[in-house]
């Protein structure tokens, strides 16, 4: 994933959360991961694995593929 992929995927994490209303430390309670590092995905600056996307996603209720622009 490129560096221009990985914040495009950070703004639409963002932007999900903003539209179901939440902060990142809910995001972080839903999903067990830190706020820091949420902070960082949304960014662009923290990368991630399959599986932390997954989390994410489902926290977010939605699938990894619509937050990628699938």
């Amino acid at each position: 994933m490129t560096a221009k992929d990985q914040r495009r995927l950070g703004e639409a994490i963002m932007l999900r959360r903003r539209r179901l209303g939440l902060r990142q430390q809910d995001l972080s309670e839903r999903t067990g991961i830190s706020q820091s590092y949420i902070s960082g995905v949304e960014r662009g600056l923290r990368p991630m694995n399959l599986e932390t996307l997954r989390r994410i996603a489902a926290a977010l209720e939605t699938t990894p593929a619509q937050l990628l622009g699938g």
